[in-house]
């Protein structure tokens, strides 16, 4: 069994501390032990430690020394020169990934300090500087993040005016892939029994087109992939769905720039206008945290036994999720986009 420290400062020792404090004031004014120890609620024993220590150095004996135990070994300067070091990442001092370990990271304070550390030692630095074990968040290395921040910040507020001049409802529009490969996710379990998640091995996949405004989720499932013809019929369904004139945004699939696509656009006479979001920006589109939020909650450790199953449990999923104006909501805010106004 691990050992638990005792050096941790804690309510009951923060408490303790403030009675010394009081006692030492007590004394001051002359009050007896037995005074201080029915004030304070404490043994005569205590009141008479606390007593000879006020007596040899004063208020000073019986004042917080802060928390006990040695010195840290490494001083604020030295801690804000490895937070500066590690911010650099780790490729930035010879290694091929952006991965810090603790191994790496007791090299380089080696390196940098002259101190050896522990992996402990370099925890507790960690943990005092703030850092944590994360899981990093992947980016393209095609994005243009110029380009990303203009089309939030000039574009957006363009498409936005265009929308309310011309009565048109906004709809972000996106693919998604549902596969009988189950999304893996964290569960309780017995300790020493590893959960099992049995699943079929052909990982058929299930797609889906998909639309969000403001107020509703619209969707289409198929078996097979996304083409011209589907979000032709994708773009029909809206419109069955949504009175007035459509304002879509969506990314730059090869689907959405075909001639087919193309042709019946122009045949909707401006009803159905579109626009492009900038390439490899999909925290952009509000339905992407849809897709995420389905696959992270209900089908999460879900294996069906066939397409027929996935596809009844993606729907249900999608569908429950359609009144839910203030989750809905919470989709478009995450993609930080204004959204002063718009309701």
């Amino acid at each position: 069994m691990a050992r638990i420290s005792k050096k941790t400062v804690t309510g009951r020792r923060e408490r303790q501390l403030k009675r010394r404090v009081e006692a030492a004031k007590l004394f001051d004014q002359g009050k007896t032990r037995a005074e201080v120890s029915q004030a304070l609620g404490v043994s005569w024993i205590s009141a008479n430690n606390w007593y000879k220590a006020w007596q040899q150095d004063g208020v000073a004996a019986l004042s917080p020394k802060g928390k006990p135990g040695p010195p840290a070994k490494f001083s604020d300067e030295e801690a804000q020169g490895i937070v500066e070091e590690l911010k650099k990442g780790s490729m930035a001092h010879g290694y091929k990934n952006e991965i810090w370990t603790l191994r790496r990271i007791g090299s380089l304070i080696r390196e940098k300090t002259g101190k050896k550390t522990s992996p402990s030692e370099v925890w507790r630095l960690l943990r005092r500087i703030g850092w944590s074990v994360q899981k990093p968040e992947r980016k393209a290395r095609e994005r243009d993040e110029e380009k990303i921040k203009k089309w939030k910040t000039e574009q957006w507020p363009r498409l936005r005016q265009k929308a309310d001049s011309e009565n048109r409802t906004i709809v972000f529009i996106d693919e998604c892939g549902f596969s009988q490969k189950s999304t893996a996710k964290k569960t309780w379990a017995q300790r020493g029994e590893t959960p099992v998640v049995q699943m079929s091995f052909n990982w058929d996949k299930l797609s889906v087109i998909g639309g969000i405004s403001l107020k509703s989720i619209y969707f289409q499932m198929h078996e097979e992939s996304i083409k011209s013809a589907q979000v032709v019929g994708f773009l029909k369904h809206l419109q069955k769905y949504i009175k007035g004139n459509l304002l879509v945004i969506w990314d730059g699939l090869p689907a959405h720039r075909s001639r087919e696509v193309k042709e019946y656009l122009k045949q909707t006479q401006g009803r159905v206008w579109v626009e492009r979001l900038p390439a490899y920006a999909p925290e952009l589109n509000p339905i992407e945290y849809l897709w995420g939020h389905v696959k992270g909650n209900d089908l999460a450790n879900f294996s069906p036994k066939d397409m027929m199953e996935l596809s009844n449990e993606a729907r249900k999923a999608i569908s429950k999720r359609r009144g839910k104006t203030k989750l809905i909501r919470a989709f478009w805010i995450q993609t930080e986009l204004d959204l002063e106004g718009m309701n």
